[in-house]
């Protein structure tokens, strides 16, 4: 009610939705507006709230996206996030970083991942990458070969970043690979096999009966490259 003072121990929550597409919608040049009210307010909590789509715009979600220029963009409001909130010392408290996915498709699927904190609303998802073995077409192989592994070097720098496990990342965006998971008293273990009780990405390059059908993609339940939704993030 007006007039009646805030409980010390409230928790102040600071909300940033982020909506379109990132690099062009969501970029580094208004996010150092948002970094220094940030640090204006001091909130104990920063939750960005992500609708982020394929690099397309907001088109059926079960399109790919290679994401190069994305996942510079991630890589830059990761170092954002890092030198003006996790390290800056002149702070007077430093905020918990909140993830809060709704969509965070195509090169958007790499800034979920800069956060230790992701939630999901009921039906979000994240990850609809195109693989890896797709790009560069056209180069000599041992340039290409390189190049796929600079992107993927950096694209796992952002996982270790939140403190994620970087399999995530590779099983979002590279077809030759195999993903699955088991969980043991309650958390998960992960094998890049297909050992685990829930199998969270197969390997189609190595066996091609495992290919997504049209019917599969078209439902976004295909699993030749991952995709999370509510349920096997929580998983």
């Amino acid at each position: 009610a007006a007039g009646e003072p805030v409980n010390a121990e409230t928790k102040r929550v600071y909300v940033v939705n982020l909506r379109g597409k990132l690099g062009r919608d969501v970029s580094a040049t208004p996010m150092k507006g948002i970094m220094k009210d940030i640090r204006k307010e001091q909130p104990d909590i920063v939750v960005f709230r992500l609708d982020l789509h394929f690099a397309g715009g907001r088109g059926a979600d079960i399109q790919k996206d290679m994401a190069l220029p994305e996942l510079d963009t991630a890589r830059q409001l990761a170092t954002m996030f890092t030198e003006n909130l996790l390290q800056d010392e002149s702070w007077i408290k430093k905020p918990q970083i909140v993830m809060w996915v709704r969509r965070a498709m195509g090169g958007a699927a790499f800034f979920p991942f800069v956060a230790k904190d992701i939630f999901f609303t009921s039906d979000g998802l994240h990850g609809g990458l195109q693989g890896l073995e797709t790009g560069w077409g056209g180069m000599d192989e041992r340039v290409r070969q390189k190049m796929m592994g600079i992107f993927r070097t950096r694209a796992e720098g952002l996982a270790q970043l939140g403190n994620h496990d970087e399999r995530l990342v590779k099983a979002m965006m590279g077809y030759d690979y195999t993903l699955s998971v088991t969980v043991v008293g309650g958390k998960p273990e992960c094998h890049e096999d297909y050992t685990g009780e829930i199998l969270l990405k197969d390997n189609p390059i190595e066996d091609k009966a495992r290919l997504d059908s049209i019917e599969e993609v078209a439902r976004g339940r295909g699993n030749d490259l991952l995709t999370l939704n509510a349920k096997t993030a929580m998983d």
